[in-house]
């Protein structure tokens, strides 16, 4: 093998244009703090690959990243996917959570009507742990935005049946009219 300046050049400079599976993990590893705040935050992966595009320069795929953020920050990335799958099914938690106290039974239930599931093909769901936190900690939350809900929905249906109601005078008060044209009043 002959050794090339440029590579040379590169390594002494730690300008790396290596672009393969190992490259991109070592940019993730630069960014690690970055990374980590993002996945506590609740960052979207888009925008954290964005992010990273703009800092870097480098295209990042979504599965590339995804298989980089499981394989470097395992525990915080399956926290990240189990939060997200936790507020996505929020209201659904909220109401079997009005019937259903006891977080064991509760997170059984979900996953038996098939709540809680990871995305994709595999039945993987959120593990016990993450879903306990989550109710222990947003409980208040869910159950107030249930009241929320519930409160929409009620003066929605008012709205709705008071409406029906004007629409059936106006229908009475067109046929009396249509009545009396026709009897030539």
């Amino acid at each position: 093998m002959k050794k090339l300046s440029g590579i040379a050049n590169q390594i002494r400079n730690h300008t790396y244009s290596y672009t393969g599976k190992g490259a991109f993990e070592a940019i993730a590893n630069s960014f690690h703090t970055e990374i980590i705040d993002w996945l506590e935050n609740l960052i979207p992966l888009q925008k954290q690959i964005s992010f990273l595009e703009e800092k870097t320069g480098t295209l990042f795929q979504k599965r590339n990243y995804t298989r980089i953020l499981t394989k470097l920050f395992p525990a915080e990335y399956k926290e990240f996917v189990s939060i997200n799958i936790l507020v996505r099914d929020a209201n659904v938690i909220a109401k079997y959570y009005k019937n259903e106290f006891n977080t064991t039974i509760l997170h059984a239930k979900l996953i038996e009507d098939n709540y809680l599931k990871y995305p994709g093909k595999y039945q993987k769901y959120v593990e016990f742990e993450y879903f306990q936190k989550f109710t222990m900690m947003y409980r208040d939350e869910m159950l107030m935005g249930l009241e929320v809900q519930d409160d929409t929905q009620k003066r929605h249906k008012k709205t709705i049946s008071s409406n029906n109601v004007e629409n059936k005078k106006a229908e009475s008060s067109n046929d009396a009219d249509w009545l009396d044209l026709l009897a030539g009043k």
